[in-house]
């Protein structure tokens, strides 16, 4: 396992990763760098001409790759996992900043569908790695691209739900739950048309709203229709909230309890009075 990983991933590695891997090393060992070279294969001489080489040979990153591994395998995977990320993560930005500058710059409307498809194409495949580390960057270049497109006349899909983050997701929801408080035929045309919330996903996030949003009614039992804070709380327009929780069937546990049976009979229900 070690001699495959070594000869996949040691090409990969720089300078700065070769004195990384040696100084985990010496800790490992005891902090005896003499001693690390040794396991290495080299002198302790050509470990200090490392530090500040502009060049380390592929044979020399293998035996230091090599030994790192042999003496923590788990930390050593992990260096190179990350270091593999980083690298990705690099490259697709190169990649996209690339795309996105032929997309601006095109003098062309073919060149620019051009870019701007394959822009989005690698952008779909790779939600992963920009989530991991260029989510903010890519939605800023995506949502400038989307905005030429519309002064083109270009049509471009709607943006899917796999593409919001997690942020993304509870803001978005925020300002159509608000909207919807205000108009809900407002907090649609927000949806669909500055939001572009996939057609799928708009119906059911109105419908939550139209629950969460809609009024509710009382049913009060014919002992309880006399109790002041009944009748005015069913003279009133209710609305599920958060500042505070009514019952209005008292308790047949405690006659200073008092209970609403919602679905499954579970006796919690919070809500405002308007």
């Amino acid at each position: 396992m070690s001699n495959y990983i070594v000869e996949k991933y040691a090409g990969m590695l720089n300078e700065e990763d070769v004195n990384t891997l040696f100084k985990l090393l010496i800790e490992q060992i005891g902090n005896n760098r003499s001693k690390a070279a040794r396991r290495c294969g080299v002198t302790g001489k050509a470990t200090y001409d490392w530090e500040n080489a502009a060049y380390v040979k592929l044979g020399t990153k293998k035996k230091v790759l090599e030994a790192s591994l042999r003496e923590n395998f788990l930390s050593t995977m992990e260096y190179l996992l990350n270091r593999s990320n980083d690298q990705n993560i690099d490259m697709l930005q190169n990649i996209l900043s690339t795309l996105y500058a032929d997309a601006l710059d095109a003098t062309t409307l073919d060149c620019f569908k051009q870019a701007l498809t394959q822009f989005d194409t690698i952008r779909m495949n790779n939600l992963g790695k920009i989530r991991d580390g260029l989510q903010n960057e890519v939605t800023d270049m995506t949502q400038t691209l989307r905005n030429k497109a519309a002064e083109l006349g270009v049509p471009v899909p709607a943006k899917s739900i796999d593409e919001f983050s997690a942020e993304e997701t509870v803001r978005v929801f925020s300002i159509i739950g608000k909207a919807y408080s205000v108009n809900p035929s407002q907090a649609e045309t927000l949806a669909q048309k500055t939001i572009q919330l996939p057609s799928n996903i708009i119906t059911p996030v109105l419908h939550t709203f139209k629950m969460l949003c809609g009024p509710k009614e009382l049913h009060i039992t014919t002992a309880d229709k006399e109790d002041a804070d009944v009748k005015q709380l069913a003279a009133g327009n209710l609305s599920i909230g958060t500042t505070k929780t009514l019952e209005y069937r008292r308790s047949t546990s405690s006659p200073n309890i008092w209970e609403f049976s919602g679905a499954n009979d579970i006796p919690v229900l919070l809500f405002t009075e308007e």
